[in-house]
């Protein structure tokens, strides 16, 4: 019944996925895994539980993402920890692991990769994990982010890889044959509209000015004399911006320039490499 309950509640909110939400939060309150709920569901639901899955029943129809209010988002297979400090990590990201991975197995010299704009560290920590030949380094212009950052590197890994609190690439020292970010690729415009409307994920992690692409601007010109010969740079952006994207990476002198699709179909990786051209 608390499950239906909370199901319908979120639904009536207008949230995406009710019933999901319902199960995870319904979870999260009896501190079991969402597999074990169904073999549960008869159980009564004790006047405090009822009263946290309510509290958070709330806070997710206010629009606060279950990840925020779990603490904690799956990415690439590894459980990372999220708050309001950082963007909650999607699945859509895991292409730049995917890209990285395969260029490091196929080319072993390629063994120095920065994740710039690193924020919870899902790309950094999530290819130091699974590739421990690779010496990843991380950068945030957001303290707080790196404070993210360092939780989940000790919950992930035995050792701590180099940050940097920098605006992009200006403090961050070092060539490298790989460099990859998720940055700010919104228009003002818009985070302007999902904050009044409450939209609780920090606002430096989101903006990236006017058309969404400042960012993408300044770290593909930066990443040029940061890159060793034949390096990559790898950038996620929106599908409509893609062939902005494209454009700014050719201005660079970029060359082998290509594209991922996300899982839906979209664009959503850009791929540029240094010192080729197409």
């Amino acid at each position: 019944m608390a499950l239906q309950n909370g199901s319908a509640y979120l639904g009536q909110s207008g949230a995406d996925t009710p019933y999901l939400d319902a199960c995870l939060l319904l979870s999260e309150t009896l501190g079991i895994e969402k597999e074990q709920l169904f073999a549960r569901l008869s159980d009564p639901l004790a006047a405090n539980s009822h009263d946290q899955y309510q509290a958070l029943l709330t806070q997710r129809a206010a629009g606060v993402p279950v990840s925020y209010l779990r603490k904690r988002k799956e990415f690439y297979g590894l459980e990372f920890y999220v708050d309001q400090r950082v963007l909650v990590p999607r699945p859509d990201t895991e292409l730049i692991v995917e890209a990285v991975l395969e260029l490091t197995d196929k080319l072993p010299h390629f063994e120095r990769v920065h994740d710039c704009c690193t924020g919870s560290g899902c790309i950094a920590l999530t290819l130091a994990k699974l590739h421990p030949g690779i010496e990843v380094s991380a950068s945030d212009i957001s303290e707080q982010a790196l404070e993210v950052f360092e939780l989940n590197s000790v919950r992930l890994l035995s050792r701590r890889p180099r940050t940097y609190v920098s605006d992009l690439l200006e403090k961050v020292p070092g060539t490298y044959h790989i460099i990859v970010s998720n940055p700010p690729y919104l228009q003002s415009s818009e985070v302007d509209a999902m904050q009044a409307a409450g939209w609780p994920e920090p606002r430096l992690a989101l903006d990236g000015g006017d058309d969404g692409l400042d960012l993408v601007r300044r770290l593909a010109a930066q990443s040029k004399s940061r890159l060793h010969q034949r390096g990559y740079l790898m950038l996620e952006v929106a599908d409509p911006q893609m062939e902005a994207t494209m454009a700014i990476l050719d201005a660079c002198g970029y060359g082998d320039i290509e594209v991922r699709h996300d899982l839906a179909g979209r664009r959503r990786v850009c791929i540029g490499r240094n010192g080729v051209r197409s």
